[in-house]
């Protein structure tokens, strides 16, 4: 260890005196020649230092940025360090320079946003002097807008427009791109400039902003143009069921403007018919077919009037007439004629539909038939029959057998009925215990009720092969009914009780006996003198003098009567027996004592609403009212 420190320690001094060797030599020199001067009188020549080289470098290292975008920034570096950042188009200089015979690798360290920016003459070895021509090039990125078309006919192109400017036309389907890029964080807007003919085309995923990526989900559909076919219905008083082509079909129910379910393209052709017509109406159609030609079809036109869909028969009282009346399919009731032929003063009838004959009781004891004309007037035909007493009642039962008349000589005789409607000759009558002036039958014709307005209870009657009538069973009450209802397919009875405001319930069996249904007593407004069951069985209507209102119930499967949301509807001074026209659609009350009919629409659920007009008015009393259908 101390040999090796003096070696350093000596080896120091070597340096020292090296470096001194020339000026040692010098001075040797110098001294030699002081010496020699006293030998020789010529000075010797002093030799000059030698001159030192300066080192080149260090170089700086720059150039330029041009297309850098406003509010970006770029980074740079040089040989993989000395990061440099640029905001702005100019020169530029990094930070540290090359040495002498160096070399510099300038290339991009961060790109700006939106931007991609290439490097020029950025690399070199062996400088010798600055380096100042290093070009830096920046330019926005773009991005392509495209996507896909489909349904394009045939033959036929779109024009598509992205920004309002950059067009494109297609004519076939498949993928497509505008020209025109969109830069970054740029916007689209792909629109239809012109359409193929006879075609639609619509853009889905059409806008679009801050784009940042390629664009290929523009869809485009394109469908063959279609064109309504329509028009307008007047004076339709239900529904119509019209049908385009023989094929296409829509049911109306009100008038005003209307379209078919099924458009058509340019050329086709459209043949609008009635399908079905509405209940008592003709409908024709006009401007009914023809070739659609580029645009809606709207001048079609249904027309329908009104044509009677049943008659409405009122005896004026003392007259010896009938006033006529055909009912309307709005349920109108316009006055069609007269009929005459008979004495007395009507007070009940009954009609057989299929051999359009009417029968009626009068006052006069008579029991007349009547065949029907097409206008609902009748033309007198023999066979009329004489009771003996006064009639007080009529049924004609359900089956068409037979023909059943109460007398005021309490009791009731059987007209036998042939193929023609004819009256046979009565049998024997049955007699009662009252003057039956109610009187009806169970729809499977088994079994006839009658009561009296004057004594409490009703009796059953059977009904035999021949039509003669058997007592079956006596219901006693305490008051005496009003009136009687039975329900047209089930053996329900309703019978009014007027000095109770109520109304009971029960069912009549097969073998004749009459049970109270469970909810057996139902309440009215008012005194209930009159009750009419529409012939679907699914409503009841009560009319009350006392009142000037009818009740009005839903009958519920099990035979009960519900009264309705709204239990009773306006009916006038003193109405009388409701009767309902034979399609079920309109309910008809008369009014002795205003001397007018009120006319009522029964609406989808029962509920009564009046006509407009409400009434129509009369120039007599009635005794009753009739309706048969048309």
């Amino acid at each position: 260890m101390s040999h090796l420190l003096r070696w350093r320690h000596a080896a120091r001094p070597l340096r020292v005196q090296a470096a001194f060797l020339p000026c040692l030599a010098l001075f040797t020199a110098l001294l030699l020649g002081g010496c020699a001067a006293d030998e020789s009188t010529e000075a010797p020549a002093v030799p000059t230092a030698p001159t030192v080289p300066a080192t080149p470098g260090p170089y700086a290292i720059g150039g330029t940025l041009a297309g850098l975008a406003a509010g970006s920034q770029l980074v740079l570096q040089n040989n993989g360090r000395d990061a440099l950042t640029l905001t702005a188009d100019g020169s530029f200089t990094f930070a540290t320079p090359v040495a002498h015979n160096g070399g510099y690798a300038v290339t991009i360290a961060q790109q700006p946003a939106g931007q991609v920016c290439s490097v020029a003459g950025g690399a070199g070895a062996g400088v010798t002097a600055a380096v100042t021509n290093i070009a830096v090039v920046c330019a926005t990125t773009r991005f392509t807008v495209g996507g896909k078309v489909s349904g394009l006919a045939g033959g036929q192109s779109v024009v598509l427009h992205n920004n309002g400017a950059d067009t494109l036309t297609l004519s076939a389907n498949g993928t497509f791109s505008f020209p025109t890029p969109v830069p970054y964080n740029g916007s689209y807007l792909v629109t239809v400039s012109a359409q193929p003919a006879d075609q639609t085309c619509t853009v889905n995923g059409h806008q679009g902003s801050a784009v940042i990526a390629d664009i290929a989900s523009v869809d485009v559909v394109c469908a063959t143009t279609t064109y309504s076919v329509g028009g307008t219905v007047a004076g339709l008083s239900s529904q119509v069921t019209l049908a385009n082509n023989g094929t296409d079909f829509l049911t109306i129910s009100e008038n005003g403007g209307f379209t078919m379910p099924t458009a058509l393209p340019t050329g086709g052709t459209f043949n609008v018919t009635i399908n079905t017509l509405p209940l008592g109406q003709t409908c024709t159609v006009v401007n009914s077919s023809g070739t659609v030609a580029a645009a809606n079809v709207t001048n079609i036109a249904v027309i329908c009037t009104s044509q009677p869909i049943g008659t409405l028969y009122m005896p004026a009282a003392f007259a010896t007439r009938t006033d006529v009346y055909s009912v309307m399919s709005d349920g109108q009731l316009v006055i069609s004629g007269n009929a005459y032929g008979y004495s007395g003063d009507p007070i009940a009838m009954a009609y057989d539909d299929s051999l359009r004959t009417l029968y009626f009781s009068t006052t006069s004891g008579w029991t007349y038939k009547f065949d029907v004309a097409a206008d609902g007037t009748w033309i007198s035909s023999a066979g009329n029959w004489a009771y003996g007493g006064t009639p007080t009642s009529l049924l004609r039962d359900p089956l068409g057998r037979f023909l059943f008349v109460g007398s005021d000589v309490f009791n009731i005789r059987t007209a036998t009925l042939d193929v023609l409607g004819n009256m046979t000759t009565p049998t024997t009558p049955i007699g009662t215990t009252f003057r039956p002036d109610r009187m009806v039958a169970t729809p499977d014709g088994q079994y006839l009720i009658a009561s009296s307005s004057a004594t409490p209870g009703f009796d059953v009657f059977a009904i035999a092969p021949d039509g003669s009538l058997t007592s079956s069973s006596h219901l006693a009450l305490a008051v005496a009914p009003s009136a009687l209802a039975m329900h047209p397919s089930n053996s329900y009875l309703y019978v009014a009780d007027p000095i109770n405001n109520r109304i009971m319930e029960y069912r009549v069996d097969g073998a004749g006996n009459v049970t109270p249904l469970p909810a057996v007593l139902i309440a009215t407004d008012g005194q209930p003198q009159h009750l009419s069951i529409d012939p679907s069985g699914r409503y009841l209507y009560a009319t009350s003098p006392a009142s000037g209102r009818i009740s009005q119930y839903t009958i519920a499967a099990d035979g009960t009567l519900v009264a309705m949301p709204q239990p009773t509807v306006a009916a006038g001074t003193l109405p009388g027996a409701p009767t309902i026209d034979p399609t079920g659609r309109f309910l008809y009350v008369p009014n002795a004592s205003s001397l007018e009919i009120r006319q009522y629409v029964i609406g989808v659920t029962g509920a009564l609403t009046p006509l407009t007009p409400a009434t129509v008015s009369i120039l007599a009393a009635p005794t009753l009212l009739y309706s048969v259908p048309w």
